[in-house]
């Protein structure tokens, strides 16, 4: 199952976790940093629910999109500067 099919209503957090190939501390370091998937608990069980996880992707999507963006343009700042001061391109 890929990550983008999400069988049922809602998983568990480690079913979350190994359905994304995620660890315990990574689950951790997402939540700490405010990008873990929206939780909510079912009695004393935290789940995920098919919508949450479907946002989770496109936020982390949006993320790395964003993020090859900023290096793309990182790269062409970097010819330019090395075209205005006569250098040869490494491309």
């Amino acid at each position: 199952m890929s990550s983008t099919e999400f069988a049922g209503p809602s998983k568990g957090i480690n079913q979350w976790l190994a359905h994304n190939d995620l660890s315990r501390s990574m689950w951790y370091k997402l939540k700490a940093a405010g990008k873990a998937p929206k939780t909510f608990f079912a009695g004393n069980k935290e789940l995920i629910s098919a919508d949450a996880h479907a946002a989770w992707l496109r936020e982390r999507a949006l993320e790395a999109q964003e993020e090859t963006t900023k290096l793309r343009q990182a790269a062409r700042s970097a010819r330019a500067r090395a075209i205005r001061l006569g250098k040869p391109s490494a491309a």
